[in-house]
């Protein structure tokens, strides 16, 4: 996955392989993608018991699917006044 933020910072998108997933309008897309970067980081750190930087970092962690089964995720993100941006990928079974 792979979010984005076009027309003026108010239409987030967020990306599969290249195919639009969702595309939603807000006022403060980059705030929100901000946010979401984020709350990932805070995510990983608790799971992947990993110390990853709020501003942008790289790092793996187990997640148990609600469908059954555990992967492990790798998350991949930056998040500075600049730029936002993450890559979420499920990099193999647990």
């Amino acid at each position: 996955m792979y979010p984005s933020f076009h027309d003026d910072e108010k239409l987030l998108r967020l990306l599969s392989r290249g195919n639009i997933l969702c595309e939603v309008r807000l006022p403060i897309a980059k705030a929100v993608l901000r946010m979401m970067c984020a709350r990932l980081c805070v995510v990983c750190n608790e799971l992947g018991k990993c110390d990853a930087n709020l501003y942008g970092d790289s790092a793996k962690f187990p997640y148990e699917n609600p469908a059954g089964g555990k992967v492990r995720l790798s998350l991949v993100f930056i998040n500075t006044p600049s730029e936002q941006a993450f890559t979420l990928e499920v990099c193999g079974e647990q």
